[in-house]
C-alpha cells in the first residue's frame, strides 16, 4: 500500500521536471505589434494595478474597479486598442498573480471562487488575443512554466494529445514503471494486475524528449494517477488478505486450525476504552474473554453485533427525546462509544470469515459439497470453456448466477456470511476454470487454443471477475444499510467502487428496468401513507421473505413480462430475474437516488408513531435531511427557530404575530411540508439544505461540462444531437435549471440550434435562461405524453389537485391535532387508499416503461448502426395512450382497467396544463430551488445507455465524499451552533461557530456553502434584532424592552442576558461574517437589503438616536438658560 503512495508520489514529482524557460513577462516580448495595433496600452487596466492585488479582498476591489470601467461601455473590449506583445505581459502576470492568491487557499472550494473572480478579465484578455491570432497555447503553457519557477502549483489549462505510439526515454522514470511491474507479483489478483498493465503502457507512451510537450505530459500523468486510486484499494484488500494467509499459515504450522478470533489477533483490543456505556463496557469484556477462552467465533460475533445495533437504536432516541444538555452529551459519547465497538467486532469477523474460505479451499478437494448446483469436475471444466467457446454466454451466465442465489435475498447478513464459504470455493472454481484456460495452460481435445479462442475466454473470464466484486460490493452495500451503519462506513466502503462497476450492472439484462420499478415502488408505497415510506417496507426479512417495496417490485416484473414489456420465461429465468433485482437494489444505494427518495418523505400519518419513528436508513437520511431531524426531535423550539424566517418574507425582526404563527404550526405540519405544498416557505422547510443528493445531482465544480458525474456519462448521447431528450426528461431538469435566469443573450448560431433542434425561434433577444426553460418544458410536455406518473410522483401539488379533484373516494385525509384547540384538522397529506386505484398506478409504471424501453431500443440501434437515420424522440415513439388501446383486455386485472389507466393519465394531463402548475414549477427550479431538492426522478434515465466510465473511475466515491462532507456540517451545526444558541453572548462567537461550519461544508461546494452561510446569517440576524417598538427614541424603546422583556427574541427565548441588536450592531455583524469569507461581497449587499441593515437603515439609526439626544440637549440648554436668568433676577 505504502510502495503506491510512494510510486504516485515519484511519478509526479517528475513529470513536473526541470523544464522551465526564461521569460519576463514584465517587458516587451519582442514580438512586433499586429496590424493596425495601438504601440501603447490604455492606462486601466494596467499591470501596475495587478502587481498591487496581494490578497483576495484586492482581487475583488480591483475587479470591483474594472466592471465599473467595463458597464460604462459593455460592448468594448477594452484589451481591442492593446498591442499583442502587451496584452500577452499583461495576461500572464494576471496568472501568477491569481496563482498566488490560489496558494494562500488550501482547500480546492477556495482556489475555485478565486479563478471565477480572476474569469472575466481573463476572458477578455483571451478573447481579445484570439482575435488578433496570438498563439494562445503557447501563452498558456508559458503561464505554467511561470508558475512552476515561482513554485505556485501548477493547474490544469487545457486538454492534451499525444502521439500513441511515441516512448518514453526518461529513465528515471522508466525505473518507477519497473517498480509498479514489481508490483505485478505483490498484487496476484487478476484485475489489479492488468489494470496496472493498462497504467504501464500508458506512462510507456508519454515522451520526455519529443512529441509531448511538458504541460501535456502533466496533464496525462495526473490523469493516470487518478486511475490508480481504485488500485489502491484493491491493493489494501489484498495485502490484508496475504496477512490473514500468513497467520492462518503459522498457525497451520503450528498445529492450530481455529475458526475463532485468537489472542494474538486482539492485542491492542482494550474493553476499558469502552467505558461511557455500561452495556459497551459489558460487551467489550464479554468479546475479552471469548477470546481468551477460544470461544469468539463467527455467530458469537454475529449475536453480538445485533445487540450493540438494538443499544445504538435506543441510545439514539433517548438522545434525541432529551431535553438535557449534559444528558445528551453523555448518550452522543454512548453512541458512539457502540458504533466503535461494532466496527472492532466487525473487523474480528472478516477475519473470520477469511480464514474459514481459507480452510475451505484447502479441504475442497477431499470434503466436497455443492452450493449450487454445478459441480465442477474435469470434464465439467472442460465443458465449460467449450459453452464460452460456443458463444452461449447465457447458459454459463445460467449457471455462474446459480452459485449466487441464496446471497442474492439474505440481505440480512454480509456477503461472506450470505454467501457462505462453500459458495465462494464454488465460485472461486468456476472463475479459475476460464482464467487458467485464457491463459492459455489448457488444451481442448488435446489440442492447444487459439489466439482467437484465448481472447475469448479472456473477454469471459474478465468479465465474470468482475461481476464477483460487483456482487459483494452491492450486496454489503445493502447489508450496511440495513444495519443502519453511518455514511462514513457507506463512503469507505464506495471508495472502490469503480464507475466501470456501474457501467457493467446496468449492461446486465433487466437492471435498468427493475431500477426504475424500485423507483416506483418507492414513490407509490409513499402515495400509499400520505407521504411517508415506512422503514420495514425496504427491508428483506430475515426468513428470505420480502419488504413490501421488493414485494412490489417482484410483481411489477411478473406483470411486466406477462405485458412484454420485459423479455423473459419466469418457470426458467428466475436466476437472471434474482440477479438484477439484486443489482438494481444495490445500484439505487451506490448513485444515492434511494436516499433522496427516503428524505423526501414526510413522517407517518397520525396513530402510526409520530415524529419519533425512524425512517428507512435514519442515520444517513438525517444527515441529508439535516433540518428535518433538528425539526423532528425538537431539541427546543427556542433554539431552532432561528432557522424558522420566512426564505421570501419582510426584512422585520421576529414579532408578535409572526411567533404568534409559528407556534401555532404543529410539528407534524411544519415536517410535512414537501408532501403538503405551501407557499409559506420557511428556511427550517428544507428537505436538503446542504444542496447533496445523489451521482445525478449537478452540484458546484461538478457541475460543468466536464468529464466528471454524469456530463460524461451522457456526452456520446448529445454528440450531434445537442438537446437529445433520451437522456431523460429528469436529467435534462438537472442540467438547466442553474442556467434558468442567465441573462447572457444566445449567438445566432445558438439560435439556430435551438430551431433546428426543439423547433422553436425564441427571437433575437432571446438568452440562455430562455433556452434552458424551452428545454424544460419540451421534456416535462414528453414526460406528460410518456411518463405522466413522473409528474404525479414529483410534483406534490399537482399530486394532491389530481387525487383531491378525480379521485375523492379512493382516498383520505390523515389529521393533526392543534396544538392549542386540541381539535383535529387536515394535514394536508392525502393518503391513497383505494386498491384498484393502487393496482392501476403499479399497472401505468410498466407500460411507462414499455415505451422508454422502445424508445431506447430505438436509439442503440442507431448508434450501433442497425439504424440508418436518427430518431426524432421529441415526436416518435411517444404515443402512450395508443400503445395502452391496442393491448388486449386479457392482459389488464378486469375489463376496466384499461379504461381507468388512460383516464387517470388524461387526468394528470389536465390537472399539469391548468394555469399554475407546469410555469410554477419552472419559476420554482428558477427562483426556489429548495423545492424540487433533488433530481426530478431517474425512472426515465436509460442507464444502459450511459457511459459510467467517462466520469472517471473514482467518480461515485467522490460524491460519496460530498455527502460525508455534508454529514460533518450537519453534525457540526447542530452540536456547536444549535444546541449552543443560549450560550452566544457576543458576535465574535458567533462569527467564529459559523466558521467551524462553513469550513466543513465548504469541501463539497464552496458556491452552496456561501449560500447556506447566507441564509444562515440572515436567521442570525432576525433571531437578535430588536423588534421596532424597542427602537423607538426618546427612551420609549428601552422601556418597552425592560416592561415586556421582549427586545429581540433571543430575549425571549432564553433571557434578559441575550443580546438584541439594532441596525448598528447589525452593520457590525454582518462585516464580521464578510471578513470571516463566510460570504463574499455580492452576497453582503443581498444580505443588508434582506435584514433591514442597508446604508440608510444605518442613517436612519444614527438620526434616530442623534435627533432625540439633539432634543435633550436644546431642552437642557434652554432649561439651564431659563435657570440662570431667573437666579439673575432674584
Amino acid at each position: 500500500m505504502r510502495k503506491l503512495e510512494i510510486i504516485q508520489q515519484n511519478i509526479y514529482a517528475k513529470s513536473r521536471g526541470n523544464y522551465m524557460v526564461n521569460r519576463n513577462p514584465e517587458v516587451n516580448t519582442g514580438k512586433a505589434a499586429g496590424k493596425g495595433e495601438s504601440k501603447a496600452a490604455t492606462p486601466f487596466p494596467s499591470k501596475d494595478k495587478i502587481a498591487t492585488i496581494k490578497d483576495v479582498q484586492d482581487l475583488e476591489r480591483f475587479m470591483n474597479e474594472f466592471t465599473k470601467v467595463q458597464e460604462q461601455a459593455p460592448h468594448i473590449n477594452p484589451f481591442a486598442a492593446w498591442a499583442t506583445p502587451q496584452i500577452e505581459a499583461c495576461y500572464l502576470n494576471w496568472s501568477l498573480t491569481t496563482a498566488r492568491l490560489e496558494k494562500q487557499k488550501p482547500d480546492f472550494g477556495k482556489k475555485e471562487s478565486i479563478a471565477a473572480v480572476a474569469q472575466p478579465y481573463n476572458s477578455l484578455m483571451i478573447d481579445a488575443l484570439q482575435s488578433k491570432g496570438a498563439d494562445i497555447r503557447g501563452l498558456f503553457l508559458e503561464a505554467v512554466e511561470m508558475s512552476a519557477r515561482a513554485g505556485l502549483e501548477t493547474r490544469s489549462v487545457g486538454a492534451a494529445t499525444i502521439d500513441a505510439d511515441s516512448q518514453i526515454t526518461d529513465p528515471s522514470l522508466r525505473m518507477q514503471m519497473n517498480i509498479l511491474n514489481r508490483l505485478l507479483e505483490e498484487i496476484p489478483d487478476e484485475d489489479s494486475i492488468r489494470q496496472v498493465q493498462e497504467m504501464d503502457k500508458a506512462l510507456g507512451r508519454i515522451s520526455t524528449a519529443s512529441g509531448v510537450d511538458q504541460h501535456q505530459r502533466e496533464v496525462l500523468v495526473e490523469r493516470i494517477l487518478d486511475r490508480m486510486a481504485p488500485l489502491k484499494g484493491l491493493a489494501e484488500e489484498q495485502e490484508i488478505r496475504s496477512m490473514q494467509h500468513q497467520q492462518l499459515m503459522q498457525r497451520e504450522k503450528a498445529g492450530k486450525h481455529f475458526h475463532v478470533v485468537k489472542a494474538e489477533d486482539s492485542a491492542d483490543f482494550d474493553p476499558t476504552k469502552f467505558k461511557d456505556d455500561p452495556e459497551a463496557l459489558r460487551s467489550a469484556n464479554e468479546l475479552k474473554n471469548a477470546i481468551r477462552e477460544g470461544k469468539a467465533g463467527n455467530d458469537f460475533l454475529k449475536d453480538k453485533i445485533e445487540e450493540l445495533l438494538q443499544r445504538q437504536n435506543k441510545l439514539q432516541e433517548d438522545e434525541d427525546r432529551t431535553t438535557s444538555e449534559d444528558e445528551r452529551a453523555r448518550l452522543e459519547k454512548a453512541v458512539d462509544e457502540i458504533k466503535r465497538l461494532r466496527g472492532v467486532m466487525l473487523d474480528f469477523k472478516q477475519l473470520i470469515n477469511a480464514r474459514e474460505t481459507e480452510d475451505r479451499l484447502k479441504e475442497a478437494h477431499t470434503d466436497w459439497s455443492t452450493y449450487g448446483e454445478i459441480r465442477m469436475l474435469p470434464e465439467e471444466k472442460a465443458e465449460l470453456v467449450e459453452l464460452v467457446l460456443k458463444g452461449d454466454e447465457q447458459e454459463v451466465d445460467r449457471r455462474f448466477a446459480r452459485l449466487f442465489h441464496e446471497a442474492d435475498t439474505r440481505t440480512g447478513d454480509d456477503w461472506n456470511e450470505a454467501q457462505g464459504s462453500r459458495g465462494q470455493i464454488e465460485v472461486t472454481d468456476f472463475t479459475t476454470a476460464l482464467s487458467l484456460a485464457a491463459s492459455g495452460r489448457m488444451t481442448l481435445d488435446h489440442q492447444q487454443l487459439t489466439k482467437e479462442q484465448i481472447r475469448k475466454l479472456d473477454k469471459v473470464s474478465r468479465r465474470l471477475s468482475q461481476e464477483v466484486k460487483l456482487r459483494e460490493h452491492l450486496h454489503n452495500l445493502s447489508y450496511y444499510v440495513n444495519k443502519n451503519f453511518g455514511i462514513e462506513e457507506i463512503h469507505k466502503l464506495m471508495k472502490t467502487f469503480s464507475a466501470e462497476d456501474a457501467d457493467l450492472a446496468y449492461s446486465i439484462k433487466g437492471v435498468t428496468q427493475i431500477g426504475h420499478f424500485f423507483e416506483q415502488a418507492m414513490l407509490e408505497i409513499m402515495a400509499r401513507n400520505g407521504g411517508y415510506l415506512p422503514a420495514e417496507t425496504m427491508v428483506n426479512k430475515n426468513d428470505g421473505s420480502f419488504g413490501e417495496v421488493e414485494v412490489l417490485v417482484r410483481d411489477q416484473i411478473d406483470k411486466a413480462i406477462k405485458m412484454g414489456t420485459l423479455e423473459w420465461n419466469p418457470d426458467k429465468d428466475h436466476w437472471e430475474i434474482d440477479r438484477a433485482v439484486s443489482m438494481a437494489r444495490g445500484m439505487g444505494i451506490a448513485t444515492g437516488r434511494t436516499f433522496e427518495i427516503v428524505a423526501v418523505g414526510g413522517i407517518p400519518p397520525a396513530g402510526a408513531g409520530g415524529v419519533l419513528v425512524s425512517w428507512y436508513a435514519n442515520d444517513i437520511i438525517k444527515k441529508i435531511a439535516f433540518f428535518r431531524q433538528i425539526a423532528r426531535y425538537d431539541v427546543g423550539k427556542e433554539r431552532n427557530r432561528f432557522m424558522a424566517f420566512k426564505m421570501e418574507g419582510t426584512t422585520r425582526a421576529w414579532h408578535t404575530k409572526e411567533l404568534s404563527e409559528l407556534e401555532a404550526l404543529n410539528d407534524a405540519v411544519i415536517l410535512n411540508k414537501f408532501v403538503n405544498e405551501s407557499d409559506e416557505d420557511r428556511w427550517i422547510d428544507q428537505v436538503n439544505p446542504g444542496q447533496v443528493g445523489s451521482i445525478f445531482y449537478q452540484t458546484g465544480w461538478r457541475y460543468g461540462e466536464d468529464k466528471i458525474n454524469h456530463a460524461g456519462a451522457i456526452a456520446h448521447l448529445l454528440d450531434g444531437y445537442r438537446f437529445n431528450p433520451i437522456i431523460g426528461t429528469g436529467m435534462w431538469v438537472e442540467r438547466q435549471r442553474r442556467q434558468l435566469g442567465n441573462t447572457k443573450k444566445l449567438s445566432d448560431q445558438e439560435r439556430q440550434e435551438v430551431i433546428h433542434e426543439l423547433g422553436v425561434d425564441l427571437g433575437g433577444k432571446a438568452t440562455v435562461g430562455d433556452r434552458a426553460a424551452l428545454i424544460i418544458s419540451k421534456n416535462l410536455d414528453l414526460s406528460a405524453k410518456i411518463t405522466p406518473l413522473k409528474l404525479f410522483h414529483n410534483m406534490i401539488g399537482l399530486k394532491q389537485q389530481v387525487l383531491r379533484n378525480h379521485y375523492g373516494e379512493s382516498i383520505t385525509e390523515d389529521l393533526v391535532a392543534d396544538e392549542k384547540t386540541g381539535r383535529k384538522k387536515p394535514s394536508g397529506r392525502v393518503i391513497i387508499t383505494d386498491e384498484n386505484l393502487k393496482d392501476d398506478l403499479s399497472t401505468l409504471s410498466i407500460l411507462q416503461e414499455k415505451i422508454l424501453r422502445r424508445r431506447a431500443h430505438e436509439y442503440r440501434d442507431f448508434l450501433e448502426g442497425r439504424r440508418a437515420t436518427r430518431p426524432d424522440l421529441y415526436n416518435e415513439y411517444t404515443d402512450l395512450d395508443g400503445e395502452i388501446r391496442d393491448m388486449d383486455n386479457s392482459l389488464f386485472k378486469d375489463p376496466g382497467q384499461k379504461q381507468r389507466i388512460m383516464d387517470f393519465m388524461q387526468n394528470v394531463r389536465n390537472e399539469f396544463y391548468k394555469p399554475s402548475q407546469k410555469d410554477r414549477l419552472i419559476a420554482n427550479l428558477k427562483d426556489k430551488g429548495w423545492k424540487v431538492p433533488f433530481i426530478f426522478g431517474t425512472d426515465d434515465l436509460p442507464f444502459d445507455l450511459y457511459h459510467f466510465n467517462e466520469t472517471g473511475p473514482s467518480s461515485f466515491g467522490r460524491r460519496w465524499g460530498d455527502i460525508a462532507s455534508v454529514a460533518g456540517a450537519a453534525d457540526v451545526f447542530e452540536n456547536k451552533f444549535i444546541r449552543q444558541m443560549a450560550n452566544f453572548k457576543d458576535q465574535d462567537t458567533l462569527v467564529g461557530s459559523m466558521a467551524e461550519i462553513y469550513n466543513v461544508m465548504v469541501g463539497h461546494d464552496e458556491g452552496r456553502t456561501r449560500d447556506f452561510m447566507l441564509r444562515m446569517t440572515e436567521g442570525v440576524i432576525k433571531f437578535y434584532k430588536k423588534d421596532i417598538t424597542t427602537r423607538l427614541p426618546v427612551g420609549i424603546g428601552m422601556a418597552e424592552g425592560m416592561l415586556h422583556g421582549k427586545a429581540s427574541y433571543a430575549e425571549i427565548a432564553f433571557g434578559r442576558d441575550q443580546m438584541a441588536w439594532d441596525e448598528i450592531d447589525i452593520d457590525s455583524f454582518v462585516r464580521k461574517v464578510r471578513s470571516a469569507g463566510l460570504i463574499d461581497s455580492a452576497e453582503l449587499g443581498l444580505l443588508r437589503k434582506k435584514t433591514g441593515s442597508q446604508y440608510w437603515n444605518l442613517g436612519l439609526a444614527v438620526t434616530r438616536t442623534a435627533v432625540p439626544l439633539g432634543i435633550l440637549g436644546f431642552i437642557y440648554y434652554m432649561l439651564t438658560a431659563e435657570l440662570d436668568g431667573l437666579g439673575k433676577a432674584a
